[in-house]
């Protein structure tokens, strides 16, 4: 009996970002952008953002919006302490920064968000994010472009299709 408990404790205490996290807990980047799509509704989020200032990628939030009534996301960090929160479906979206105005550092971020359809369905899900910050030399690391999705690489009227980013990639 006890195997099973301390599995169903294990179970719950690393399901914060939905199978998107590693054993530690910490939010891994899923090879693919979070798409949910069932019942008239459709919702996707990027995996990765890059509030930097520069104009591409600024904000994270979720795009390609259809069907959904009411929306709250909640981004926390990798204790679990809560950095944004916001009800607003049509916001900006997240800049990197505190709720307070705190600059956030680069690294993982576990998005929790919940919202409704107008069937009435209540989804309460969650993913993660990468807060993707320029190296020195004011690019990307080549590395990461392949492991993330930004915000102007999806075609929000084809889920299955995407393009390249605006981002300064390292030679």
């Amino acid at each position: 009996m006890k195997p099973i408990l301390i599995l169903l404790f294990t179970a719950v205490m690393f399901s914060a970002c939905n199978k998107n996290s590693d054993v530690n807990g910490a939010c891994y980047i899923n090879p693919q952008p979070y798409v949910y799509s069932q019942g008239g509704a459709r919702i996707i989020f990027p995996t990765a953002f890059t509030p930097n200032g520069d104009g591409r990628n600024e904000y994270f939030g979720p795009l390609g919006l259809t069907g959904i009534n009411s929306f709250s996301m909640t981004i926390s960090d990798k204790d679990g302490n809560i950095m944004f929160r916001t009800i607003d479906l049509y916001t900006q979206g997240w800049d990197g920064h505190t709720n307070t105005g705190i600059q956030l550092a680069t690294g993982n971020y576990t998005v929790s968000f919940q919202f409704t359809t107008v069937n009435g369905d209540h989804i309460d899900q969650s993913t993660c994010v990468a807060l993707v910050d320029y190296s020195t030399a004011g690019c990307i690391p080549r590395p990461l472009t392949g492991n993330y999705y930004f915000p102007d690489m999806i075609d929000v009227s084809n889920t299955n299709h995407y393009f390249g980013t605006t981002e300064y990639v390292c030679p």
